[in-house]
């Protein structure tokens, strides 16, 4: 079931993604336009953010910033319902059975179980009072096979699902979507945030013979069902959405989000505290303890999805060897990481598979052992040691204090553990080239399931297994999974594919960061997505100076 080709141009795709410069946009919106006269202080919420996206196009634009400002334009199929973690603040329920409709108010399989359905929601109007129809999902899914970037990932290669011609539309509100084999995830891959539906209508009057997509248009604009629209895009500076008139479901109670660039973490820190933004995005560790007990700030936290790992690259001629990776394992200190970095604000990491997940095993049990780790590389014949590079984005202090701390324990073990800061366009493309021995990342599934959540890290024929990871046991069963829906072999097929790619040690999982988002007591109701943004559609601002 491999496509190199779609395998290929999905990369090339990424690789233009991170280049792209952030350009234009924002300069025609919906017609119901608005002035800040318009808004009450209750109404206008202000994000401070490290930096803006280089785009919304959901083919285009992955980064954590563009995600976050997603969950709250673009909107879905479906949808997960939502609960209160023990901490108060608002998440998804992972329970599949509890899924909702959202644009479609009812979906349902063929008797072969290769067909989904999806009934939409009648009388649904966009930002520009356009009438949602089955011809937009099957444009939004004709674009995806037609640019090969995202989409074809995500709604593809993911799901099971090969062409564009077998996407039909049954009737005016009625979409088909088949795939050759069975695929447990057809249906609710759609509750993904980079799944939104485009208003087509809209879309194709800024199509171009050079731009037939209108990709340069949905860069910085969206056409959309979802509860906000895009009103300013001012790169450098601020993104501006607003509230949707035309939004079918409950109108949001903020009318309009400003996300704010401010690069510099304390000024972050410091304007939340001034109350000059409503909501502090990335806060380093020590911050967030700082804010822990001030007056008028809550911290709304979530264990999350989010992981930090070291990927070994398994094509280099030292690291392939599993006993060199092992002792890698072994070498790494853990505890004093959590310690000293994350001050406590992070779990340790014990499996590919997120412990919020549904099927999450604890299948990673390396802990600290240099006497195991120098055995290891005794064995392996490397008993006086090698040179290795790790690289990490010059932009992250903490993963640079991980690497220091890490290169100490290896230089006990007679390795010596170069650090490579790159810029993070560099990064990126060298390891989407498979150019890096060892490479910090830190990333996420953005769905639970682990036919997406492992598949896309761990099997050969994925655009994000960056390490080259391979073990032909995991792809074998692997493909038994996706092209069933016997629970219970699916159940056994994720065990195994836990078990074997820590033993491989397919990564060193460092930790489990959590979800940490500093905000001024006068909100509440945000949700935190599956992708670590917020979604704001729910949100009560109330201000006691109002």
């Amino acid at each position: 079931m491999k496509n190199s080709k779609r395998y290929l141009i999905f990369v090339l795709a990424m690789v233009m993604l991170l280049s792209l410069a952030a350009c234009g946009g924002g300069d025609e919106v919906s017609p119901e336009g608005s002035s800040d006269d318009e808004y009450g202080p209750n109404e206008v919420l202000v994000v401070g953010v490290s930096s803006l996206p280089n785009g919304i196009d959901p083919e285009y634009h992955n980064s954590l910033e563009a995600m976050s400002l997603a969950a709250n334009v673009y909107e879905r199929l479906l949808d997960w319902n939502i609960v209160e973690n023990e901490n108060g603040t608002l998440i998804p329920d992972f329970d599949y059975d509890n899924i909702k409709g959202a644009l479609a108010e009812d979906w349902w399989r063929s008797e072969d179980g290769k067909t989904i359905y999806f009934k939409l929601r009648e009388g649904v109007l966009s930002n520009y009072g356009n009438e949602l129809t089955a011809e937009d999902v099957k444009w939004r899914l004709d674009r995806a096979d037609a640019l090969q970037a995202l989409g074809v990932f995500h709604m593809y290669s993911t799901t099971g699902l090969s062409s564009c011609e077998n996407v039909k539309v049954e009737d005016k509100y009625t979409i088909s979507i088949t795939t050759d084999d069975v695929s447990y995830i057809a249906d609710i891959f759609y509750t993904h945030i980079l799944c939104g539906i485009i208003d087509s209508t809209e879309a194709k009057k800024h199509a171009t013979e050079s731009d037939p997509w209108a990709s340069d248009w949905l860069a910085t604009n969206a056409a959309t069902f979802g509860p906000y629209y895009i009103e300013e895009w001012s790169p450098g500076n601020q993104v501006v959405i607003v509230a949707n008139p035309n939004y079918y479901g409950e109108a949001p109670s903020i009318k309009k989000i400003i996300y704010r660039e401010i690069p510099n973490s304390a000024n972050r820190l410091a304007m939340l505290q001034s109350g000059d933004i409503d909501v502090f995005d990335s806060p380093l560790p020590e911050e967030v303890e700082q804010l822990r007990d001030v007056d008028g700030i809550k911290i709304e936290y979530h264990r999350s999805n989010l992981s930090l790992r070291i990927e070994p690259l398994f094509t280099d001629p030292i690291l392939s060897n599993k006993q060199v990776r092992q002792a890698l394992a072994y070498a790494f200190p853990y505890q004093e990481v959590l310690d000293t970095v994350f001050l406590g604000n992070a779990s340790p990491m014990t499996s590919i598979q997120a412990q919020i997940y549904p099927y999450h095993e604890d299948t990673y049990n390396y802990t600290t052992d240099l006497d195991k780790a120098k055995a290891l590389l005794a064995e392996a014949g490397y008993a006086d040691g090698f040179d290795v590079t790790i690289s990490i984005d010059s932009a992250k202090a903490d993963l640079e204090r991980i690497c220091i701390l890490y290169k100490t324990s290896l230089e006990k073990i007679g390795v010596n553990l170069n650090i490579e800061k790159l810029p993070t366009g560099d990064l990126y493309n060298k390891r989407v080239n498979n150019q890096l021995q060892l490479y910090v990342n830190q990333d996420m599934a953005g769905f639970p399931d682990p036919q997406f959540a492992i598949g896309m890290f761990a099997t050969d024929d994925c655009g994000m297994n960056y390490n080259r990871y391979y073990n032909e046991f995991v792809e074998e069963r692997f493909y038994e999974a996706k092209f069933s829906l016997d629970e219970e072999l699916r159940s056994s097929v994720w065990h195994d594919m836990q078990v074997a790619f820590a033993d491989d040690v397919g990564w060193i999982m460092v930790c489990e960061p959590g979800y940490y988002l500093p905000v001024t007591t006068e909100l509440s109701g945000g949700i935190w997505t599956p992708l670590n943004g917020f979604d704001f559609r729910h949100a009560v601002l109330n201000r006691t100076d109002a």
